[in-house]
């Protein structure tokens, strides 16, 4: 592992995360925010933006592993990242390279570990997640994969999207959190399904209600964690609530879907 946390064992990471959110870079240390202000030649004044992290952390690799990388759930600072390899790491550094305006969709797959050490990140005492797997895309790019997939006009890809990250502005660190943003990121019969049922026309429009996912364990899958998860949502016409339903196997570090996507709810 990389930087500070170089003497923590593999061992310590036991749970795993699925986690959508923001990742930005702190300074661990008083040393390591003075080097980089230094590298980068700013004055104690000067406004910190993501185009001088990635400039200076793109061009001085040392400092881009000395960086404590955080992640935000909903403005939320949840977890302390740390970044499995140098390729990893590049990845975050890439991931400072923005365009003004643009409104970004960020996942995380990774091990949850321990509470990190009060002089490993400047103060943050927060969950450790150990990093397999990032990625980083435009909303724009993301409701264009949507439509490509499903053929459902944008507005309602755009609908079901926002209305599905009402649902996931969670920790992802438990198994029906886990399958709910896995579902999110990757399962676009659920788009496809929800935006043909209903047919929402903005964003603004809330197909779900309070508490419109639920998961139930799908029994006699040996030594298998299987869940059904259950989006519930009432029918526009009559407004009498309705559901659908995928099982997700969260046994491992990445979920995935098993069978299909069903009308109603699971068979007791």
């Amino acid at each position: 592992m990389l930087g500070s946390f170089s003497t923590i064992e593999a061992q310590d990471f036991q749970g795993h995360v699925y986690v959508l959110g923001h990742l930005h870079p702190v300074f661990p240390s008083n040393s390591v925010k003075n080097e980089f202000y230094r590298v980068a030649q700013l004055t104690p004044k000067d406004s910190l933006t993501s185009d001088i992290f990635y400039n200076t952390l793109s061009q001085h690799n040392y400092l881009a592993r000395a960086m404590c990388w955080v992640w935000e759930v909903d403005s939320v600072e949840t977890y302390i990242v740390i970044p499995r390899d140098s390729a990893t790491l590049k990845q975050f550094v890439e991931s400072l390279n923005t365009a003004p305006n643009q409104v970004f969709l960020e996942g995380l797959v990774g091990d949850l570990g321990p509470v990190a050490s009060p002089n490993d990140c400047y103060g943050k005492q927060l969950p450790l997640v150990l990093c397999h797997h990032f990625e980083v895309t435009t909303q724009t790019d993301f409701v264009t994969l949507i439509v490509n997939e499903t053929r459902l006009p944008q507005n309602e890809a755009q609908s079901v999207l926002s209305n599905l990250l009402r649902l996931t502005n969670i920790a992802g660190n438990t198994n029906e959190q886990r399958a709910v943003n896995f579902l999110t990121y990757t399962y676009f019969e659920l788009y496809k399904y929800l935006g043909t049922q209903l047919h929402p026309s903005s964003p603004d429009v809330e197909i779900f209600r309070y508490g419109a996912v639920r998961s139930e364990p799908v029994p006699e899958t040996g030594d298998r964690t299987v869940l059904s998860i259950i989006f519930e949502f009432p029918n526009p016409q009559t407004a009498i609530q309705e559901s659908c339903y995928v099982r997700v196997d969260v046994t491992e570090r990445y979920p995935f879907v098993t069978g299909t996507l069903a009308e109603g709810t699971p068979e007791s």
